[in-house]
Parts: C-alpha cells; sequence; structure tokens
C-alpha cells in the first residue's frame, strides 16, 4: 500500500518513496503450533518500522490496516522480515489469524525480483506455505 492506505498495483516505486507491505496468514492447523513467517526484501528497499496493534486499529495513523496481530517476536534485518506467533487449540480461531504490517523505502534504483513470503510450523516444517514472488522497479526521484 502507499502511505495513503492505496494499494500499489505496478510495483513502479521512485527511489525515497515510503509504502506499507501488510502480511494475512490463516493456520487452517487445528493444533498446537509455532509459526515463523519470513519476509523477503527486494534488493532495492530497506524496512523503516514495523508497525503494531497501535499504529493501525480503529485510530491508529495507519487505521486502514484494520487490527494488527500481536507476535511474540519480530525482527528486521537487511534482507528480510522475521516474526513469529502462537496458535494454541483451546482459543478456537483467535489466534490462528495473523495480519501483520511494516514499512519499506525504496533506496536502490533498479529492477529487482520480489521476493515471496514463506510461513511454516518451527516444529513441523512440512507444514507451510508460500506467497508468489514478482518484480519491483525502483525509479529515479521525480524532478522538479
Amino acid at each position: 500500500f502507499d502511505m495513503a492506505g492505496n494499494p500499489v498495483t505496478d510495483f513502479q516505486i521512485a527511489r525515497g518513496e515510503r509504502f506499507v507491505v501488510r502480511l494475512d496468514a490463516l493456520a487452517q492447523s487445528r493444533n498446537d503450533a509455532m509459526w515463523v513467517i519470513s519476509d523477503l526484501l527486494p534488493a532495492g528497499v530497506e524496512i523503516e518500522t514495523v508497525l503494531t496493534a497501535a499504529d493501525a486499529g480503529d485510530t491508529g495513523p495507519f487505521h486502514w490496516l484494520g487490527t494488527l496481530s500481536d507476535v511474540d517476536m519480530t525482527e528486521t534485518r537487511d534482507d528480510r522480515f522475521i516474526a513469529s506467533w502462537r496458535t494454541q487449540s483451546q482459543y478456537g480461531n483467535q489466534t490462528r489469524r495473523l495480519t501483520l504490517a511494516y514499512v519499506v523505502r525504496a533506496t536502490t534504483q533498479g529492477d529487482f525480483v520480489f521476493p515471496g513470503a514463506h510461513i511454516e510450523d518451527m516444529y513441523r516444517p512440512e507444514i507451510m506455505a508460500s506467497t508468489a514472488s514478482g518484480r519491483l522497479s525502483v525509479t529515479p526521484p521525480p524532478t522538479l
């Protein structure tokens, strides 16, 4: 999404431009599990900040994201965003839904592969899912 909440569809952004990445997942397993999600970044962008439940929700500046999930851990690296959370069978659907978001900035001009996100059960890695990959083009900043 752009910073106003509009979906980004062409994946051509100007250097210096910021946008929001939202990750949505639903664990279909009814077993207790520890999930790890890893979202690899294109080479031309860097993570600025991870958004919290207070940043979204009804009154936050990113209210258009809806409710963001509380997780056990988030970590940002140069090339990826990582988070983990638990699902517990005693809580029903409540803990099986995940919505996370973070802000990135385009830093380097060029054409890059936009790798997909990957999620898996930490202790049963055969239970996993991945999103599609794509391409991202970072163009020079607009001139006056």
